[in-house]
């Protein structure tokens, strides 16, 4: 049998899907319930009853699973929330592993228990995903916003090492970690760990722009990427000819990415299929509707072109860009609006000037 490496494999599962407008991922929210109190978190979420009480049951979040599952979907990201906060959190990712899922668990690792690393041991994930926001106390709970986090997650992460349990360490740049990331990306390198800073801070699901307040700016991020490669620098040789700004007279889809069920399937925890996870306005009960009969009405709202003379219509930079719709819907509530941190970001990327905001 000739064995390919998994890049390969994955590249081509994805192409293959698309083609076919077949998902290869699903993104399933399992809980919005959180033991911590991040200051960053898009959902602001909290171990609050109320909300438990909404959540699928567990024999739901298996009927959805099997809905994935026939929809064709090979990757399975758990995250919340945090997710382990659910008591059927095993159940669940068994019956997940059961149908051949490739899985991945989103955390911050302060719920493992010595049970949790065993059966992690015997049955591991294929990722999982720890945020380690510092590796300073004070700094780690300023954050999280919980005295005696530090330790438990710090204590998740030497049973994970111990017990030869593979996992990658993630962290969120804001304001209050900028200046230690480089000790988080050592601790990493000392646990032969990968580590994944993320700029990726939006708007909470509500609307709440405090999260937006925690970003460097656009120039910090750039000089902060010479010590903390972020991949932003875009050489020039990816721009070939192309102009800045594309002066072709048809409008283009404003949608350029794989929402709606084409690449990706979005489940919050109540049993919403939403468009993407930035775009949650646009959603579909899925566990009374079947999932192609959503993926027929995602596909109509993803044929959507520019109304207006947005800067994003024209722009020579939108395949560089970490804007999308979605994102643009959560800080202006409006889709074809630029979003102006991301803009000038990409801009500087780019080593291009950003357009004036009247154009």
């Amino acid at each position: 049998m000739k064995e390919i490496s998994y890049r390969h494999f994955s590249l081509n599962t994805h192409l293959n899907k698309l083609k076919l407008d077949k998902p290869s991922l699903c993104h399933f929210e399992l809980t919005f319930r959180c033991n911590f109190k991040c200051k960053y978190c898009y959902v602001a979420c909290r171990d609050n009853q109320g909300v438990a009480r909404r959540e699928l049951s567990t024999k739901q979040v298996k009927l959805l699973l099997d809905k994935v599952y026939e929809a064709g979907a090979l990757w399975l990201c758990f995250t919340g929330g945090d997710p382990l906060i659910r008591k059927d959190f095993l159940e669940i990712y068994d019956y997940a592993k059961s149908k051949g899922f490739i899985i991945s668990i989103l955390t911050n690792a302060s719920l493992f228990d010595e049970d949790k690393i065993a059966h992690f041991k015997k049955s591991p994930p294929f990722a999982l995903e720890i945020t380690l926001n510092s590796i300073r106390r004070d700094t780690f709970e300023r954050i999280s916003g919980v005295k005696g986090s530090f330790s438990r997650v710090m204590r998740a992460i030497k049973l994970l090492s111990e017990n030869k349990i593979d996992f990658s360490l993630k962290a969120v740049v804001i304001r209050d970690n900028a200046s230690r990331l480089l000790e988080v990306e050592k601790f990493s390198q000392s646990l032969g760990v990968k580590f994944m800073p993320s700029l990726h801070i939006f708007p909470r699901i509500d609307g709440d722009k405090t999260p937006c307040s925690l970003r460097l700016s656009p120039q910090e991020v750039m000089e902060l990427d010479k010590k903390i490669n972020f991949g932003l620098k875009i050489p020039e040789s990816c721009f070939g000819d192309r102009k800045l700004i594309d002066d072709s007279p048809e409008p283009t889809h404003i949608f350029p990415c794989g929402g709606g069920g084409r690449d990706q399937i979005c489940i919050n925890p109540y049993g919403e299929m939403f468009f993407c996870l930035s775009l949650r306005e646009i959603h579909r009960d899925a566990l009374k509707r079947s999932f192609e009969s959503c993926f027929k009405e995602f596909a109509k709202i993803r044929e959507r072109r520019f109304q207006t003379q947005s800067r994003c219509r024209y722009c020579g930079l939108r395949q560089f860009c970490s804007n999308c719709p979605g994102k643009a819907y959560l800080e202006t509530r409006d889709m074809e609006a630029p979003a102006e941190w991301a803009c000038e970001l990409t801009h500087l990327s780019c080593g291009k000037t950003k357009e004036p905001a009247s154009v």
